[in-house]
């Protein structure tokens, strides 16, 4: 993990313990199932599905392909 991704998360990881809402937009699953508590799906700026982090980590290659990551 880079030093900016690193930095980053330390510091949504921080505002979360501390009762902050995050909104992330973010990509990259590992990263957001490490922080995150659930996940939107959005198809042209409307979301299609929220999901668990069980759900995310489970439909992983089928979400990947689907963003086209």
């Amino acid at each position: 993990m880079s030093s900016h991704v690193s930095s980053s998360w330390l510091v949504v990881q921080t505002l979360k313990r501390d009762g902050l809402t995050v909104l992330l937009v973010e990509q990259n699953l590992p990263f957001a199932t490490g922080l995150a508590d659930r996940h939107n799906l959005l198809e042209n700026g409307r979301i299609v599905r929220t999901m668990t982090n069980d759900e995310v980590v489970r439909e992983e290659d089928q979400l990947l392909a689907h963003l086209g990551v």
